[in-house]
């Protein structure tokens, strides 16, 4: 912990005994350790650490959360906030008011003189609460923390920070395979080797299921963040209920988050999925309400019972995945075919956008020999690299970009190739406008009918969204998805 065991000693006892020394306090009606309140469902309560520079004590911290079926706040004083994997040792405190939560300034005398000022805040999301154990989520910006606070003795606690780091769980995949694309007039219906897929226009996930514990998602992408990786588990309705089956052992699908707009019934626009992925996890939540649920789709295998399954064949990977999906109320498939009919009715119905999942294209993955899937799109997009913002007459004075010039990326090579000027909201031209630095080197998709093969100029671009696998969460946050 950092502190030798006379130090915790001190601090221990020194807490208890200002604690005899006053019967009221700032925040405190009595001096009172209330029973904490049973909850089995999620709900989000106000939250506080406060940084305490107690004129006895020393500088430590209290941690408060709000019990709303009591109108008191739950307290604990602790040296040192856990990072992930840590844990520290916290001293339950008299319970005090909240309206104290927001309190900042000087405590002049008694019990807790000292200096307040608060160190973190906002809302927390109570999982589970009884007497002697308290398991919340806290929501800072885009990331989720989650921590347990478990009695031991008394009123001496343990606060665990078990937020997943790639330390934590090393088995999450951090890329994705590579999918050999080809043209639709290329699709071959009569290979009996073929099973054709819908394919999703979301982002890609990891899917990890462990015995007795909740499902967790996860995006495939490593992250600048501290823990390294990048968590949807709560973004996503049903993944708490979603538990883990014995029989199931260490298990880990890829799949696809993404939606139905409840608007048209058809699939959400990717970039509605991508602002449902990178804002907070409470307004992911609220913006599911207007555009659509995210729902994980699943359509790869990669352990199973604890067991490499990378390069198995699918069919024996389609077994998992219709066992997990007929299991796990949570999961789906892509709808699929196998013989050369339900083959083409699906490549239509999906080319002329009548599919209820998906409007992008087909995989296709072989079901006897292990191999990497083949892709078509029956709107090519194209990945560019944005290298600057350009004006247009008639739009500079309504304070509008004309749209953004783009690189794009071969192997090793990049070409200067043209500019894109039409798919952008009016939002998104404004702000690309008054602050171009922040769109330069994002990757966008953009449609487009061809590519020219000598020039890489695309015929007839359009803006479709900011890459949700190749821009960085925080980069995305910064700019305007739609």
């Amino acid at each position: 912990m950092g502190y030798s065991r006379y130090i915790w000693n001190g601090f221990i006892s020194e807490i208890q005994k200002i604690a005899k020394e006053s019967e009221f306090a700032p925040g405190i009606p009595e001096k009172k350790i209330h029973q904490i309140s049973i909850k089995n469902k999620p709900e989000i309560v106000p939250f506080v650490v406060q940084r305490h520079d107690a004129a006895r004590a020393g500088r430590h911290y209290d941690l408060r959360i709000a019990d709303p079926d009591t109108g008191m706040a739950h307290s604990w004083a602790l040296r040192h906030i856990p990072s992930p994997g840590e844990k520290r040792l916290a001293i339950q405190q008299p319970t005090h008011t909240i309206p104290y939560m927001n309190f900042e300034g000087d405590i002049p005398k008694g019990y807790g003189a000292g200096k307040v000022v608060k160190h973190k805040e906002g809302p927390a999301e109570i999982l589970h609460s009884d007497n002697n154990k308290i398991k919340f989520n806290l929501y800072p910006g885009s990331d989720t923390e989650e921590y347990s606070l478990i009695r031991t003795n008394g009123n001496k606690w343990l606060i665990l920070n078990t937020t997943p780091t790639v330390e934590t769980h090393p088995e999450v995949p951090q890329s994705k395979p590579k999918y050999k694309e080809i043209k639709p007039e290329d699709v071959d219906f009569y290979d009996e080797d073929k099973l054709m897929m819908g394919k999703l226009d979301g982002a890609h996930t990891s899917m990890e299921f462990r015995p007795g514990k909740p499902i967790k998602i996860y995006s495939y992408r490593p992250s600048e963040r501290s823990t390294g990786i990048i968590q949807h588990t709560f973004r996503v309705p049903g993944s708490l209920e979603t538990i883990g089956k014995k029989k199931h052992g260490e298990t880990i699908l890829r799949g696809e988050l993404y939606a139905i707009d409840p608007n048209t019934n058809k699939p959400a626009d990717a970039k509605d999925i991508g602002g449902m992925l990178n804002s907070n996890v409470l307004k992911s939540r609220a913006l599911q309400e207007e555009r659509g649920i995210l729902r994980p789709a699943i359509f790869d295998v990669v352990k199973w019972k604890g067991r490499d399954f990378e390069n198995m064949p699918y069919k024996e990977k389609l077994k998992v995945l219709d066992e997990m999906a007929s299991e796990y109320d949570i999961l789906e498939l892509p709808d699929y075919a196998l013989s050369s009919d339900a083959k083409m009715k699906l490549f239509g119905s999906i080319k002329l956008n009548r599919n209820h999942q998906t409007k992008e294209g087909v995989v296709q993955w072989s079901m006897n020999e292990p191999s990497n899937p083949v892709k078509t799109k029956f709107k090519p997009t194209y990945d560019v690299v944005v290298s600057g913002i350009f004006q247009k007459p008639a739009s500079i004075e309504r304070g509008y970009a004309g749209g953004f010039e783009y690189n794009m990326v071969d192997g090793e090579n990049t070409f200067k190739v043209g500019r894109v000027g039409t798919g952008f909201s009016d939002k998104l031209r404004k702000d690309m406008f008054d602050n171009p630095e922040k769109y330069i080197g994002m990757t966008a998709a953009v449609e487009a009918l061809d590519q020219y093969k000598d020039s890489k100029v695309l015929r007839s671009p359009s803006f479709k969204l900011w890459h949700l696998d190749k821009n960085t969460p925080e980069s995305l946050l910064n700019v305007i998805l739609r």
